[in-house]
């Protein structure tokens, strides 16, 4: 049913690229789904940073209901979607946000993840004050994604083959902060 939202609102919204089911299905959920089982066992909060169609957090929210995720977009016409896919899909364990990364006043989240926002250091640069000491922010390779983490941070690269075999490997960055970061 997500799939079907997403291209039913893609007409108009324009959400994603993938036009068809048969390509939203490997090119943004699955691929979402790459990173479910790297989210850590006791992180039961999880922010979606420029979260657009709820990629990764929505497919990730379905799989993992025992878990709490925040989607997080500055555009509001993607978080209405998101909001309108929520409540169609009978989510309880999402919540969505419109603000920009560095303007969002929430407690620290102990698993950050995000896809298509910034390259893996800018990005923890990005969310360091959203993360909590010891926390773990996924994200997809990309630009720039050879760049050192900034201080406080290491930096895992994950190669990660696509079932589907319709996409090519990917790569997930594992960025951990150090728990005793302040």
């Amino acid at each position: 049913m997500y799939c079907e939202l997403v291209a039913q609102w893609n007409r108009a919204y324009n959400l994603i690229g993938a036009r068809t089911l048969p390509e939203i299905v490997p090119r943004h959920v699955l691929d979402a789904l790459l990173l479910s089982a790297l989210l850590p066992p006791a992180a039961q909060r999880v922010l979606d940073v420029g979260t657009g169609a709820g990629l990764p957090g929505l497919p990730l929210a379905i799989v993992h209901p025992q878990r709490r995720f925040t989607l997080l977009d500055r555009s509001r016409k993607k978080t209405r979607f998101v909001r309108q896919a929520v409540l169609e899909l009978g989510l309880g364990n999402v919540q969505v946000a419109t603000a920009e990364a560095s303007q969002y006043a929430a407690e620290p989240f102990p698993c950050i993840v995000a896809r298509a926002v910034a390259a893996p250091a800018e990005l923890a640069r990005q969310c360091a004050r959203l993360a909590a000491p010891g926390a773990v922010l996924l994200t997809f390779g990309g630009s720039g994604t050879e760049a050192a983490p900034p201080a406080g941070w290491t930096l895992d690269a994950m190669p990660l083959s696509n079932p589907t075999r319709q996409l090519p490997s990917r790569t997930v960055f594992v960025l951990r902060r150090n728990p005793a970061a302040p």
